[in-house]
């Protein structure tokens, strides 16, 4: 009977120990292999396959030397240092970086290669499906569609768009030198850029530089805050790629920013319609 209970006590240490075994397979051994292959090997395998800052942590990359507000500093400093063509890393995911012009077009337009699933995933909620984050399957579609309307007189029409709103641009930075006032110079920027789109696409003069609206308040228009406030946060998003398995969850003031930027637009091109039809 002594024996059978030894028996019994043993066979259930067994049990015991298989278990554990098996919970320290699944709590550290398959983890640390899956950050091995993940986050350590691509880094070792290809670190130095293009020049590129050095690689700050196997985990985060080169994140932790990118400061928030700032990453296009970071691009245009390793551009200087490393070449028109060079690599960083965000967490797992390798980034290389082409400002050669005809690099850029062999990649956009030659072999039009796909994007990868951290570009898309940052921009589609701001741009939807652009040329910029459509797949490579719709993207000769779009951009012949598109290219219909790039005729002759549009680019007339274009340049004579960022004439005036270049004018009222420079207007702007020498008042403000004048009086010694601070600018935002992204937002400046955002202003000019869509004034001269809502000029040249919507036929819009809706006085986004200026502040205000033909014949409305002087309560400035939203649109350049919004444009600019759902960039920065495409950026932080971007810089984040842990938050994309979130999905909307891990982006809900970007999507939210996105929705009152669209709501403006339906705004502005309904009240166009009004017009037309008066």
């Amino acid at each position: 009977m002594s024996a059978l209970g030894a028996a019994a006590g043993s066979a259930g240490g067994g049990g015991w120990m298989a278990a554990a075994e098996f919970a320290l397979l699944l709590v550290v051994v398959i983890p640390t292999l899956l950050y091995l292959v993940v986050f350590v090997a691509p880094k070792l395998r290809l670190g130095n396959a293009l020049p590129g800052p050095k690689i700050a942590s196997y985990t985060y990359g080169n994140l932790p030397q990118i400061k928030i507000g700032k990453f296009h500093r970071n691009l245009c400093q390793w551009r200087d240092k490393y070449g028109k063509t060079f690599q960083f890393w965000m967490m797992h995911r390798r980034t290389v970086v082409v400002t050669d012009l005809a690099d850029v077009r062999f990649v956009t337009v030659t072999k039009n290669f796909p994007k990868s699933d951290l570009f898309t995933s940052a921009l589609e909620p701001l741009l939807r499906t652009g040329l910029l984050t459509v797949g490579k399957e719709n993207h000769s579609v779009q951009r012949r569609a598109i290219a219909s309307r790039f005729n002759k007189d549009l680019l007339l029409q274009l340049h004579s768009h960022v004439a005036t709103e270049l004018r009222a641009l420079v207007a702007k930075f020498d008042a403000a030198a004048e009086s010694n006032a601070i600018l935002d110079f992204d937002l400046e920027i955002t202003k000019f850029t869509l004034s001269v789109i809502c000029r040249a696409a919507f036929g819009s003069d809706i006085d986004i530089q200026g502040g205000n609206t033909s014949g409305s308040s002087d309560a400035p228009p939203p649109l350049p805050r919004l444009v600019d406030k759902a960039l920065r946060l495409s950026a932080f998003h971007m810089a984040r790629p842990y938050l994309h398995w979130l999905g909307k969850y891990g982006a809900r003031q970007l999507y939210e920013t996105v929705e009152e930027i669209q709501s403006f637009c339906e705004r502005m091109l309904d009240a166009r319609r009004n017009e037309s039809e008066e």
